[in-house]
This record gives structure tokens, C-alpha cells and sequence, in this order.
């Protein structure tokens, strides 16, 4: 039983709980919305990403990383 005045703490414990969960539920959303909406130009990009050497694929890795945590940030600081 729980005491007068304490709340249940799980599953989310912190308000930043809730932006990390919503940032891992929008991770699946935007990669079906690309494989739903152009598959054949996500193949095309995949078979392109293969042929390039690993030293390159890097570059786009670590600007994924760059634009994702921008917005990241953002929602942090405006208390997502």
C-alpha cells in the first residue's frame, strides 16, 4: 500500500523520462515513414552508403549525431 503524499515513480521517474521515451518511440516512426514512403530510394541510398569506404560513411554518421542532438537539447532546455 502506498503512504499519503507518494507517487508511483515508475515507469517514468523524472520529467527527462518522458523525453527519452518519446525520442525512442519517434526513432521508429521516422524510419517506417521512410520505408513506407520510398523504398526504392532507400535501397538506392543503402546500396550507395555500401560502396562508399568506412573512412567516408563517418562524415554522415557524425552529422546525424550533430542535427540530432540539436533538437535534443532544445526540447532539454525548454523542459521536454
Amino acid at each position: 500500500m502506498m503512504r499519503a503524499g507518494r507517487h508511483r515513480r515508475w515507469p517514468l521517474s523524472r520529467p527527462s523520462d518522458g523525453f527519452v521515451a518519446l525520442a525512442l518511440g519517434l526513432v521508429p516512426v521516422v524510419e517506417g515513414l521512410a520505408l513506407a514512403l520510398a523504398p526504392s530510394r532507400l535501397d538506392d541510398l543503402l546500396a550507395q552508403l555500401a560502396r562508399m569506404p568506412h573512412d567516408r560513411q563517418r562524415l554522415p554518421g557524425l552529422a546525424a549525431v550533430v542535427i540530432g542532438v540539436g533538437p535534443a537539447w532544445l526540447g532539454c532546455r525548454l523542459g521536454a
